[in-house]
């Protein structure tokens, strides 16, 4: 792990990537997945529950079976498909009335919690609770 801080684990989602190099072919790389994932909680990561596991390939290397694994963050934060999303629909909250009181509705959608109260229209995120301030 370079240059790796296990503090950006926190909050955002992570996907975990494996390749197995197994030493027989007869193994099953989805008996691994949840003893791995435990294994490196807060040595790799904070909490294996932000942890998205995915398995890459699967190759069979009897002078020298491992795991090879790659962590990096995901692209979508919430319920956005990336951060300009959220940038594109947190510009809209500040111009309302609901933004300054901490609004609930923009907290849970970073949090990925789906609501009635944000509609997907064409790829963009729209509040049906906005105020403007006036």
């Amino acid at each position: 792990m370079q240059n790796w801080d296990i503090e950006q684990t926190r909050e955002k989602h992570h996907y975990m990537d494996c390749m197995f190099y197994f030493p027989r072919t007869d193994m099953d790389e989805q008996n691994y997945m949840k003893v791995l994932s435990d294994c490196l909680n807060e040595i790799a990561y904070i909490d294996d529950k932000k942890i998205l596991t995915r398995t890459h390939e699967v190759y069979y290397d009897n002078q020298n079976p491992r795991i090879e694994i790659t962590i990096y963050p995901v692209e979508y934060v919430g319920i956005f498909h990336n951060e300009q999303a959220l940038n594109t629909f947190e510009s809209k909250c500040k111009t309302c009335k609901r933004y300054k009181n901490n609004c609930s509705i923009l907290k849970k959608s970073i949090e990925g919690r789906i609501l009635d109260d944000v509609t997907k229209l064409n790829n963009e995120y729209i509040c049906d609770k906005f105020n403007p301030i006036e």
